[in-house]
């Protein structure tokens, strides 16, 4: 995991801070890099042997960062392991600054228990599902720009808000989840492209001929969808037939020529941070971070960073403007 200070380009040239997580045999490794300086942590500082998938930040300033065994809590002295039954996937962070963890079959947050140190609370028995663990691992939760919060299982979609839960069902397979304008949008491994309207999933006509695994806003509503094999796609709801919701000839699909835009191609999109409006920091398959910018319409690999591996899971900007990237080298 990295972290690099705004804007973009000095994040380079001033100062990063790089948290990576190496996988050397059993052995693993975070490396601090600050005005050139690099501190090696290994498992013996953090005692911790797991995979680092998300990070999240309180109000305290404190990181968090969702492993195999839990959640890693980090006061930029001591680390600290909280343990989660079946470990920790994902984290969001709500409006109040409580940290909500995506568990495996298991959705719950952290709080200070008795003696002030955070501990982790399942809300298992508030969702309203018989059998929640069933459904495997928290895939990707989000916080929505009502203040409520998303939790993405392969077959289930939870929204969390001052009411409780509410189940959305779905038969499909969901894998990727994306907020544009006034919906939600979903990546369905059968049906394609979904939106969210009255808190049921309806597919977007004419929304399975492309492999998307990445959902950005755009401006005006509009998605952008990056793909392995049809490039980088503009959906535009706006042109979608209001009475029966069909497009003929994928009007409301449009090809957003991106300079370097190939190398998305046969590659996973596997984490994406939004900088600015029309710029983001996007984790590919293979080549590590990218930069996407969208008033030059540009794609640009970061091989600056000196990242030790390419597989990014993660990208989070903490509060002081460094950017923390995930990852893994195996």
């Amino acid at each position: 995991m990295c972290a690099l200070k705004n804007s973009w380009l000095l994040r380079v040239c001033l100062g990063i801070l790089v948290l990576h997580l190496i996988f050397t045999g059993a052995a693993q490794a975070i490396d601090q890099w600050e005005d050139g300086i690099v501190r090696n942590y290994t498992s013996r500082d953090f005692d911790v042997d797991a995979l680092i998938l998300g990070v999240s930040q309180d109000r305290r300033g404190l990181m968090y960062y969702a492993t195999s065994r839990g959640v890693l809590e980090y006061d930029s002295s001591t680390w600290r392991l909280i343990r989660v039954p079946g470990g920790a996937f994902s984290l969001v962070c709500d409006e109040e600054g409580r940290i909500y963890v995506g568990g495996d079959g298991d959705i719950g947050y952290l709080a200070p228990s008795r003696d002030g140190k955070m501990e982790y609370l399942s809300l298992e028995d508030q969702v309203g599902i018989e059998d929640l663990k069933a459904y495997g691992p928290v895939l990707e939760s989000l916080r929505l720009p009502t203040g409520e919060l998303l939790f993405l299982f392969e077959k289930l979609l939870l929204r969390y808000g001052p009411g409780g839960f509410s189940v959305i069902p779905t038969d499909g397979n969901l894998y990727k989840v994306g907020w544009s304008g006034e919906f939600l949008y979903l990546i369905d491994s059968d049906e394609g492209l979904m939106r969210l309207r009255d808190n049921q999933l309806e597919p977007i006509a004419e929304g399975n001929f492309f492999l998307a695994h990445a959902l950005i806003p755009h401006s005006d509503g509009r998605l952008l969808l990056i793909t392995q094999d049809k490039g980088v796609l503009l959906y535009n709801p706006q042109m979608e037939d209001p009475e029966n919701l069909k497009t003929p000839d994928r009007e409301a699909f449009s090809t957003l020529p991106i300079v370097n835009g190939e190398i998305f191609e046969n590659r996973l999109v596997t984490a994406v941070f939004q900088v600015s409006q029309n710029v983001f920091l996007l984790g590919v398959e293979e080549l590590g971070v990218v930069r996407l910018d969208l008033i030059t319409q540009s794609a640009k690999v970061l091989d600056k960073l000196l990242l030790e591996n390419s597989s990014i899971f993660s990208i989070f900007q903490d509060s002081k403007g460094y950017s923390w990237f995930a990852n893994r080298r195996g």
